[in-house]
């Protein structure tokens, strides 16, 4: 099954790419912009998915499988079962090959469950028709947080294309702050420094950190 309005899916896990390798595989297309591009991550890397698995007793005979899919913006079928977007950005995984049994939520006894308890009430209300509501306050970024990694990505395009800490340092901060006498005891530079480590970091593998929220 596919991704509706006619985007790519793509299932989204950790790669590691061994050196040397000459290339990177892409799940989706590279030459989609991030907004126009739908990805399902794997559940254990987004905590505010929800995972259903086969219910070993069921006191309610709806089968929520088959509601779910028909509620869903978005679907992948993978080896391990059904992955759904629903309204609202809620994130299903339906595991095993049947969606029509009876299922029940499993929560990993982990530093996630917190988020997915939160994600299961959103679950609860897009099922009974009503607006899921915004993520907890946990799992959304603060404008500070959203600031800095705007200018992790400044700092790192810049150092990529072989700019110095000091031209990269007059982008994010201005001309006057990367011009000041003592440059190389200024805190500015000490922050464009950090930037661009911070960014590369993130580039590496870090960015998963952000769908853990704060």
């Amino acid at each position: 099954m596919s991704g509706s309005r006619g985007r790519t899916p793509a299932f989204t896990k950790p790669m590691r790419i061994p050196r040397g390798a000459g290339g990177w595989s892409f799940a989706p297309n590279p030459e989609l912009g991030a907004t126009e591009t739908l990805v399902f991550w794997q559940p254990e890397v987004l905590p505010t998915a929800i995972v259903l698995g086969e219910a070993q007793w069921a006191p309610a005979k709806r089968q929520l499988g088959p509601a779910l899919l028909m509620r869903a913006v978005a679907t992948y079928h993978a080896a391990d079962g059904f992955h759904l977007i629903l309204p609202n950005e809620v994130r299903v995984t339906l595991l095993g090959p049947d969606p029509t049994l009876p299922m029940a939520v499993i929560i990993p006894p982990d530093e996630t469950n917190t988020a997915r308890l939160a994600s299961v009430e959103r679950l609860r209300r897009t099922v009974s028709g009503k607006p899921a509501g915004p993520l907890p306050p946990s799992q959304r970024l603060t404008q500070r947080q959203r600031r800095r990694l705007i200018q992790m990505l400044m700092a790192l395009d810049g150092r990529l294309s072989v700019a110095t800490y000091r031209e990269i340092a007059a982008v994010i901060f201005g001309s006057q702050a990367a011009h000041e006498k003592g440059w190389k005891t200024t805190p500015v530079r000490g922050q464009t420094i950090r930037l661009v480590r911070d960014g590369f970091r993130m580039m590496n593998g870090d960015y998963l950190k952000l769908l853990r929220g704060r």
